[in-house]
């Protein structure tokens, strides 16, 4: 509350103005969404100032801690970065809802906020898939390599009974197929 005391000479108008400000309502919200929802971590870097230099950090997972309240930065524009792409795991996208602007390069999200309101973030990533293919034979143990040709990739592979199983390698999520050369005397 506010109060003021004046004197008023005979003719002379007053004029008294009274100002207010009021506390800003908004939030940051980093949401990650993960396919599938594992709780792999990953790590994230705020840039308050536009610097380049994070002066913040945070780790998010789907679904175990899916979401991080970044506070204080009502009407400013910032950067949220997630850092470096984990194994098999590939950035889809970001999308924000509630912010004044935003755009993003990759895993960097620059984002204007408003003064009031409450926007929300999401950062979405896909884990790989991969393929192993094992060779059984029966006997058991013999020795002879028969010949795989995959679709994922422009190399053929050879496979005994008693070899490590071939894998693939990380694959975009898809369908794949595999061809095998059957030796003689083999069903």
């Amino acid at each position: 509350s506010g109060s003021a005391t004046f004197l008023v000479d005979p003719g002379e108008t007053v004029t008294c103005t009274f100002s207010n400000y009021r506390t800003p309502t908004w939030t940051l919200t980093i949401v990650k969404k993960a396919n599938p929802a594992d709780d792999t971590v990953f790590d994230f870097g705020v840039d308050l100032d536009m610097d380049g230099t994070a002066d913040s950090s945070f780790t998010l997972s789907d679904p175990g801690d899916p979401s991080e309240v970044i506070p204080g930065v009502a009407g400013k524009t910032l950067k949220v970065v997630e850092l470096p792409e984990l194994n098999d795991w590939l950035f889809d996208d970001v999308e924000c809802t509630g912010a004044t602007s935003y755009s993003h390069a990759g895993p960097t999200l620059t984002v204007t906020v408003p003064r009031d309101g409450a926007t929300v973030c999401t950062f979405t990533n896909h884990k790989q898939g991969r393929i192993l293919v094992d060779k059984v034979t029966d006997p058991i143990n013999d020795p002879t390599l028969f010949t795989f040709n995959p679709s994922w990739s422009e190399t053929d592979f050879q496979l005994a009974h008693a070899t490590e199983p071939h894998n693939s390698g990380p694959l975009t999520p898809g369908n794949y197929g595999e061809v095998e050369t059957v030796e003689a005397a083999w069903h």
